[in-house]
């Protein structure tokens, strides 16, 4: 399985260790707390806390140049890009065809959608503006409609009852106890 792990709060209740195993990349400093294939990077201070750590810097991708921010071509003004968005973009260049999402809480409509789990944290000093969270969600919704080859589940905590809505055919929102069953089928 092909897994992005993302750093909304709503990932905190999930074991990250039920994971092993799998295709998993982790955005920002996932890879301190789980094993990953490639830590997701947009900020050079947060690559240089991961090799501090004893992250292989062969393992990371960080966000270079025209990366930094969203690509030409999507609708709008160009903001800084995210690590959520980011990491799949490289998951879609590196061949995945299907991506579980976990924790990237701009498609939920409940909980601490404007946090971060590592909120405090020496690299996330502060939580995300409305205004940006509402950025990102059209700017994933534009990604995802631009790879229909690409089956992307959104896993959510169990209870979860409603999402943003996308257009797009290529997208599912899973809960986390049937996650849980295909991870261990």
């Amino acid at each position: 399985m092909d897994i992005l792990v993302c750093n909304g709060p709503s990932r905190a209740e999930f074991d990250l260790s039920q994971l092993d195993g799998h295709n998993v990349y982790g955005c920002n400093i996932v890879a301190l707390e789980a094993n990953v294939s490639r830590s997701i990077v947009i900020d050079p201070p947060v690559m240089e806390e991961l090799v501090e750590n004893g992250i292989d810097i062969d393992t990371i991708i960080l966000a270079e140049g025209e990366a930094q921010y969203e690509p030409e071509g999507k609708p709008g003004p160009r903001f800084k890009n995210n690590a959520g968005v980011f990491g799949l973009e490289q998951m879609v260049k590196h061949g995945s065809k299907k991506i579980y999402v976990l924790g990237m809480d701009c498609i939920l409509y409940e909980g601490d959608v404007l946090g971060n789990i590592y909120h405090g944290k020496k690299n996330f000093p502060a939580k995300v503006s409305f205004e940006d969270q509402q950025r990102r969600m059209f700017y994933l919704e534009w990604f995802v409609q631009q790879h229909p080859e690409v089956k992307f589940v959104f896993v959510v905590p169990d209870g979860t009852t409603k999402i943003h809505p996308m257009r797009s055919n290529n997208v599912a929102g899973l809960h986390y106890n049937k996650f849980k069953e295909r991870l261990n089928a």
